[in-house]
């Protein structure tokens, strides 16, 4: 959050998790609710989007060795060690 991403490295996180940009949104964000729910956007719109709102992206996010994983539950780390 203190060093957001750039549209590339979103891009190619989405990629690592395997995931498309709104399966990466947190939906339960007011500013989501509020602003773009109800928005018709397509994939690189919502990755600008998460760029621009950080806050929007699932977290935490482990990254190894060219996999990644919302770590939520926790032991979701396990798949990528």
């Amino acid at each position: 959050m203190d060093e957001p991403l750039t549209f590339d490295q979103l891009d190619e996180l989405l990629d690592e998790l395997g995931m498309y940009p709104f399966e990466l949104i947190r939906q339960n964000e007011q500013i989501w609710k509020d602003e773009f729910a109800e928005k018709d956007m397509d994939d690189n719109e919502l990755i600008y989007l998460m760029v621009e709102y950080p806050q929007l992206i699932q977290r935490p996010i482990v990254v190894n060795d060219g996999a990644a994983v919302v770590a939520r539950p926790a032991d979701k780390i396990e798949e990528i060690l």
